[in-house]
């Protein structure tokens, strides 16, 4: 955090870290971005400290490397040939808030000017990931209101974090290096970068980040849990090396992840998550619990994406059931046949607003398998207040909460229209409300990253 230009980043690169920067300053920020693109580095442009707020930001006459949202004290006798030669409105977020994937690291590097205590606090809960810090520290006030050392000894140590070494300058300030007094075993294994790949595709085309990552960023080991965190991004990963052969099987670009799972240490218990259709196309040779959304799994999690935020298009007219889809499954083909003046079905493209403007106009919406199991237009119709109907020949059902489903799973001995029509309208406002309810309690990337850290 306060990376500069990342001229670090050559360093840590050799010795094989995965690297994330923090820069607040705009114009060295497209810098550090251009320089540290060659080793895959994370780079954030934001202002981090322990609140969010609007704030003037004094860029420093050196490079920028002076610059700080504190007013200079004592700098200015110890260092009088910088100055702080403009200002500029930036906003400041709490660090937790940033977007990185904090189980990645377990370093945190800081060289702040003067706001290392402000950062450090906007860390929250997310402290107790790291084992070491390395952070500017000033034993005058070079800026006004700054954190003197002996305020970062007494924060850090409430953190279970002891002062190891330190650096300093005849100017009052320098280096001072933490370490947790008592590190935990690991419960995240460090993944090599090039099985943790960005899915190539948006899909659904308005999700921007599929829930893998999303538990790889927010998933916070304690050291206590049964079960190591193994972060392959499967799904990304499989679905490159789809592109590359029809087969995953007979891939040959599959054997070094394959290789590299052999070599995990047998003795330990894993767990893992994946969204694709097909689960995890590797072989694993050890003890590991997974966690699937599309195939069939230890613990079965829903299809999940981030919600749909954009604008809705009004149909002018209700509907007592809708499908709109491509036929990826004999079973959607079928829905053809149920097509009629109350009965929305469609195998044609619609934009974004018009889909959720008629699903939303549905009471039920047909949620019929594809390629895959299941279906994301459970949790649509969930989100936008219709009754979702489950078709599927291999019924993969959430939380083992078969219960909670029966509704969505009709009878294969009567039609789906007789079995929709047969719901009275009384059950049909329970049904939604009850829907709206189990969206919250089993459809949310934070309720699943929950749910997953009660059963490591």
């Amino acid at each position: 955090m306060g990376a500069s230009e990342g001229q670090e980043a050559p360093t840590y690169h050799r010795h094989g870290y995965h690297m994330a920067f923090v820069e607040a300053i705009p114009e060295v920020f497209q810098t550090l971005k251009e320089k540290t693109r060659r080793y895959g580095a994370i780079c954030v442009n934001a202002c981090v400290s322990d609140e969010e707020k609007d704030i003037v930001f004094h860029v420093a006459s050196n490079g920028g490397q002076s610059s700080s949202f504190l007013e200079f004290g004592s700098h200015s006798l110890e260092h009088p040939e910088v100055v702080f030669e403009r200002d500029i409105k930036l906003r400041s977020f709490r660090t937790e808030s940033l977007d990185i994937p904090w189980g990645m690291y377990d370093l945190l590097v800081m060289d702040l000017q003067g706001a290392e205590l402000h950062a450090l606090k906007g860390l929250g809960d997310k402290i107790g990931q790291f084992k070491w810090i390395y952070t500017e520290v000033n034993e005058k006030e070079l800026y006004k209101g700054c954190a003197l050392v002996g305020q970062l000894d007494k924060f850090l140590r409430s953190h279970g974090f002891e002062r190891k070494a330190t650096n300093m300058t005849p100017h009052g300030w320098g280096d001072a290096f933490y370490a947790k007094a008592s590190v935990p075993k690991p419960s995240a294994l460090q993944v090599p970068k090039q099985f943790q790949p960005r899915i190539p595709i948006k899909y659904p085309p308005y999700s921007n980040e599929e829930f893998e990552w999303y538990f790889f960023r927010n998933f916070q080991p304690t050291g206590n849990e049964e079960y190591t965190y193994l972060p392959v991004m499967w799904t990304a990963y499989q679905i490159r090396m789809q592109r590359r052969s029809r087969s995953l099987r007979s891939n040959p670009h599959r054997r070094a992840l394959q290789d590299w799972l052999n070599k995990l240490d047998r003795s330990k218990r894993y767990f893992t998550i994946v969204q694709h259709d097909d689960g995890i196309a590797f072989d694993l040779p050890f003890d590991c619990k997974v966690f699937a959304m599309g195939s069939a799994a230890d613990y079965q999690l829903p299809l999940i994406c981030e919600p749909y935020k954009g604008k809705i298009k009004d149909p002018k007219r209700k509907y007592l059931a809708s499908f709109m889809g491509s036929k990826t499954h004999p079973m959607r083909a079928e829905l053809e046949s149920l097509r009629s003046d109350d009965v929305y079905i469609s195998f044609d493209h619609h934009d974004l607003p018009t889909y959720f403007g008629i699903m939303q106009a549905s009471t039920f919406t047909l949620a019929p398998r594809g390629y895959g199991a299941t279906s994301f237009r459970i949790q649509e119709a969930l989100r936008m207040g219709s009754v979702p109907v489950y078709l599927s020949d291999k019924h993969l059902i959430p939380h083992s909460d078969q219960e909670c489903y029966l509704y969505m799973i009709l009878s294969k001995e009567r039609s789906v229209m007789d079995q929709i029509n047969s719901i009275d309208s009384d059950a049909v406002i329970e049904l939604k409300n009850w829907g709206q309810k189990f969206c919250q309690d089993q459809f949310t990337y934070e309720r699943n990253l929950e749910i997953i850290k009660q059963n490591i």
